[in-house]
């Protein structure tokens, strides 16, 4: 069974020592020369190493990559490959207004809205007209922030979404 307050009890003992530690070591520092000083600072990056081992952090390698791997590129279309996203307020409505850098794979556009910035609704999903400049207005709009971001599907299924802008409705008129 653990007995919390021994680990406790235990956990600031050693982080006392290891401060008080810290503060006298600043002392003999100073005098030391420097060949002592690397030593010095050898054992005490060996002391940090086993504390953070003691205290449960582990160390791993990255994995190696063997030479008969492949990479493959994808060349269909990529996040950055919206070349713009743009909102503004057009009479009672919100324009959106986007661009893509190509055609390749694109299968439609969801338009999505919100009011918070963080749960989103598709308020639309229309297909890519062929051209590489799309636009969609919003006639649904009420006061307040609200949020937009533009979503492109993929003819495979996959995903892509533009940056989030908001837009302030002070009144519906």
């Amino acid at each position: 069974m653990c007995n919390l307050p021994l680990i406790t009890g235990l956990a600031f003992s050693l982080i006392y020592v290891f401060y008080t530690g810290i503060y006298s070591l600043r002392k003999v520092v100073n005098e030391c020369t420097l060949h002592s000083k690397f030593t010095l600072m050898k054992t005490l990056v060996i002391f940090a190493v086993l504390l953070m081992a003691t205290s449960g952090y582990s160390f791993t390698s990255a994995p190696e990559k063997s030479k008969d791997q492949s990479v493959s590129v994808s060349t269909s279309f990529q996040t950055n490959d919206f070349t713009y996203f743009r909102i503004h307020r057009q009479a009672k409505n919100v324009a959106l207004g986007w661009g893509i850098s190509s055609l390749d794979g694109v299968a439609d556009f969801a338009i999505e809205r919100s009011y918070d910035g963080e749960f989103f609704d598709v308020v639309n999903q229309m297909p890519c007209n062929g051209s590489l400049k799309q636009s969609w207005k919003d006639e649904n709009v009420f006061p307040g922030y609200i949020y937009y971001r533009v979503t492109c599907v993929m003819a495979d299924g996959s995903t892509h979404s533009t940056e989030v802008l908001s837009i302030h409705i002070n009144s519906r008129g």
